[in-house]
């Protein structure tokens, strides 16, 4: 899939910020990333499910 490039800067910067705060000290800010990671994954192998997420955290 081609992107526009401004688009694919913006996805690069967000995921940047995205990966800092996956190593937060605080556990509950990467919590919320390995949730909200795993809703971004299954939306993106089927968006027709968009309603019902399944997502596994091990802690």
């Amino acid at each position: 899939m081609l992107m526009p490039t401004t688009l694919y800067a913006s996805m690069d910067q967000y995921f940047r910020g995205w990966f800092v705060l996956a190593n937060d000290p605080a556990t509950d800010v990467r919590k919320l990333i390995k949730y909200n990671t795993g809703i971004i994954v299954n939306t993106y192998l089927d968006p027709e499910c968009c309603g019902s997420h399944t997502v596994v955290i091990h802690e």
